[in-house]
């Protein structure tokens, strides 16, 4: 379940796309960069704060990448930009994994969520 008509095709047969299945096929595409499946997932009624594992939320798992389309993606889907994982490390912290110029973009998409949800 990698490609989006694929993915369709798993919803339209009834994939729950908070369950397991997507939850495995959305570590994958958020790893992959894959913002256009995230989107297709999202409209279906996946939870933009699902947890994965160690506690991740799907926020958390994109920063960590450095996936700065699926950070924005999820963002835009109410995600929260404060969660933390079982560890207590944030999106945030997370993002310090990449290159200057992602990690700092994805912080600045953070801090203007962040911005927004106390504006």
């Amino acid at each position: 379940m990698g490609d989006c008509k694929s993915i369709q095709r798993h919803l339209d047969q009834g994939l729950d796309p908070n369950g397991r299945q997507a939850r495995d096929a959305l570590e994958h595409a958020i790893r992959a960069g894959r913002d256009d499946a995230l989107a297709i997932l999202l409209s279906a009624g996946l939870d933009p704060d699902l947890r994965l594992a160690y506690d991740n939320t799907l926020l958390l798992h994109a920063a960590l990448y450095g996936r700065r389309a699926c950070v924005r993606r999820l963002l835009d889907a109410g995600a929260d930009p404060r969660a933390t994982n079982e560890m207590g490390e944030t999106a945030d912290l997370l993002a310090e994994d990449n290159e200057p110029d992602v990690a700092d973009a994805i912080k600045q998409m953070l801090g203007q969520a962040r911005d927004r949800q106390t504006g």
